[in-house]
């Protein structure tokens, strides 16, 4: 089974853009997260 933080550590690294792996329910404020 796929572990989605696992694949997002990757996609981050491989990247350099950060990246959340959201879960059903899961909620923020966009106006909170770090745009740098």
């Amino acid at each position: 089974q796929v572990k989605p933080w696992e694949v997002v550590q990757g996609l981050s690294q491989d990247t350099g853009v950060k990246v959340i792996a959201a879960r059903d329910g899961m909620r923020f404020d966009l106006s909170q997260l770090d745009a740098s």
